[in-house]
This record gives structure tokens, C-alpha cells and sequence, in this order.
């Protein structure tokens, strides 16, 4: 028994040691939300009143079309949606309304619907990287980010340009339209910002709660702060170090990258936002927490298991494909992300 700890022990020194210290801080994130670099445009006064409205409103299907954002994106998962292509709190509703009705808009989603968790250091946002004027859009004219979306000029990350592209597309501007001027909102937002509600801080507050949802208990995370022992895929991670860390790079192994596209589908990538034929076919790599939660993957959505969507990144054997998914699933996975449901329980 002695033997096999010391052997336990050694195998995780092992491991460490291929980590240098620039490579550690690399992979490590932050461990809650208050450490958090939420980059906002706008002064904070209380991170956690302004993370508990963004969690309201996030949350809020008020006056909207298509219902709340976390109709689609399911925080407890990380995000992802459950079904291959999910719509909104309205959409059974709306397809059997679009018989009898024309021009029924039904928020149906043409590619996967990415994860909320680990988007707190993204630039660009959407398959497509298209949204954002910083990270590799930080040299693209203002006039064609305006082009592909108005807000898209505004000079913000990708997250924050997500949400305020979505007061549109998702109908997020009449639910917090809605909000306005009602006490028990003015309050929430006064004490977050210093304001009354508005489009502007309570799409601010939404993306500030999507940033706040790290999968900081993940096993991996835990083994970089020295808090769990080893890795439960010692194996895996080195693969995954010669193999995937190329695309999938950075804390949230993946996010600002971008990458030629896996899956099949019409959809032209990155070329939509440039117009550079280099850019045709160039998706965004995705983040790789809590993947096994994911129903679907790839820009396309496809419904596979998670062993065939790494095989088709053409890993060399059937042992390699398993030892990185088992990193991905027993090392990258975070079972409390219901704990970015509670904000409420942190006064």
C-alpha cells in the first residue's frame, strides 16, 4: 500500500514537472468569481449585485419573443443546449402557430449552440469569431464589423458585442425594456452600477454573469492549485499537450482560436466577417470543459458520441482517442456549475 502511494505521488510529480511556470499559469483559471477580470466597459460598484441582475435577467423570459436566454443555454451544463438545435420557451408554441400564421419568427438556431462556461478572457464570439473588436479583430475595419452587426463597432470583447447583438436576434432589449423603472429593478442595477436600468448596464450585467461561470472544480484545475493529487488521465493530458493544445489552447483550452472547420455543413466560417478567401471554411475552436454535457458537437451540431468527435480530429490510434477523452471527461469536467444558479445565497 506504502509502495502504490509513493508511486501515486511520483506519477503526479511527473506530470507537474512537464508544467513550467509560464505554461501553469497558462492553463490555470480563475478560481471563483471574484477573481474574475470581467473587463467591463463601465464602472462596477458591487461585482455581486451586478452578477445576481445578470443573473436575473439572463434568466427573465419577460416580454420576450423567444423566452430566456437559459431557455437555450442550461448554466447547470455548462451552458450547452440539451437538443441539437434548441429554441426558446415559445418555439413549440411558434411552430404550430407558423401553420396558421405567416412570418411566425421561430429562434432556430443553424449551429450549435456554444457554451456560456469559460468565456471570460474570449475576444471574439460566434462560430464564426465575427463578434468583437478585439483578439484577431482587433485589425479589421470598423466599417466591416459594423457591416456584419452595428454593435459589433462598438470596440467590445466578444461576449459583451454577443449579448448587445442579442437585443436584437434574441429579443433582449424588450426584456429589459420591460424592466425599466420598476423599483425593485432600478434597485438592483443602482447598486451594481450606480444607475437606473438600462439596455446598456443590464447587457453589461448578462455578460458579466456568462463571465463569471468558470469551471474552476474542475479535477484539472484542482490539480494545478494542488488540491486533488493527481489526474485521473496522466496519459490523456500529455496527448492532448502534443495533439489538441495547438487549436485548444489557453485556461478554457480553446475560445480565440481559430481553426479549420470539422463537420459538414454550408456555413462559410470566418470568411463571412473578412470576406478573405483564407478565411473560408475557419471556425472558431471551441472551449473543452464539461464537453460530456454537450448533446452535440462541432459548428454543425452533429449528434455523436464524444469518443467519435475526438476521433475525427485524427488521432493516430483508438488507445489515444480514449485516453484524451477520458482527460476531457474525469479531468475537465465541473459537477457544480448549478453553484452560478445561487448568487443570491452569497449576500
Amino acid at each position: 500500500m506504502l509502495l502504490f502511494l509513493v508511486l501515486g505521488f511520483t506519477s503526479a510529480w511527473k506530470i507537474t514537472a512537464t508544467l513550467n511556470p509560464e505554461l501553469h499559469q497558462k492553463y490555470l483559471q480563475p478560481k471563483d468569481y471574484k477573481e474574475v477580470d470581467y473587463r467591463s466597459p463601465i464602472p462596477i460598484i458591487d461585482t455581486l449585485a451586478a452578477l445576481q441582475l445578470g443573473e436575473l435577467l439572463f434568466h427573465n423570459p419577460q416580454a420576450t419573443l423567444q423566452g430566456s436566454c437559459a431557455s437555450c443555454h442550461k448554466v447547470e451544463k455548462a451552458g450547452f443546449g440539451l437538443t441539437q438545435f434548441p429554441i426558446g420557451n415559445r418555439g413549440d408554441f411558434d411552430v404550430i402557430l407558423s401553420h396558421y400564421q405567416d412570418g411566425v419568427n421561430i429562434d432556430v438556431q443553424d449551429v450549435k449552440t456554444p457554451a456560456t462556461a469559460n468565456c471570460y478572457e474570449t475576444d471574439i464570439a460566434l462560430w464564426s469569431g465575427a463578434l468583437g473588436a478585439k483578439g484577431i479583430n482587433k485589425d479589421v475595419s470598423k466599417m466591416k464589423l459594423a457591416s456584419f452587426k452595428e454593435q459589433n463597432a462598438l470596440g467590445l470583447d466578444g461576449i459583451y458585442t454577443q449579448v448587445f447583438v442579442g437585443g436584437d436576434v434574441h429579443n433582449i432589449t424588450p426584456m429589459i425594456e420591460n424592466c425599466k423603472d420598476v423599483p425593485f429593478w432600478d434597485e438592483k442595477a443602482n447598486k451594481a452600477f450606480g444607475n437606473k436600468l438600462s439596455i446598456y448596464n443590464g447587457s453589461i450585467a448578462i455578460g458579466m454573469y456568462e463571465k463569471s461561470q468558470v469551471t474552476s472544480q474542475s479535477n484539472f484545475q484542482r490539480w494545478l492549485r494542488g488540491e486533488s493529487e493527481k489526474l485521473h488521465s496522466e496519459q490523456g493530458f500529455k496527448i492532448f499537450l502534443e495533439k489538441c493544445e495547438s487549436c485548444h489552447t489557453g485556461s478554457q483550452f480553446g475560445g480565440n482560436v481559430i481553426a479549420e472547420k470539422i463537420g459538414k455543413s454550408d456555413f462559410q466560417g470566418r470568411f463571412i466577417l473578412t470576406g478573405d478567401i483564407n478565411d473560408l471554411d475557419m471556425v472558431k475552436a471551441p472551449q473543452l470543459y464539461n464537453m460530456k454535457d454537450s448533446p452535440t458537437y462541432f459548428h454543425s451540431s452533429e449528434p455523436i458520441t464524444l469518443f467519435r468527435a475526438i476521433k475525427r480530429h485524427g488521432l493516430t490510434t483508438t488507445s489515444e482517442t480514449w485516453k484524451v477523452r477520458s482527460f476531457l471527461v474525469n479531468d475537465c469536467h465541473d459537477d457544480s456549475m448549478q453553484r452560478y444558479k445561487e448568487y443570491c445565497k452569497m449576500n
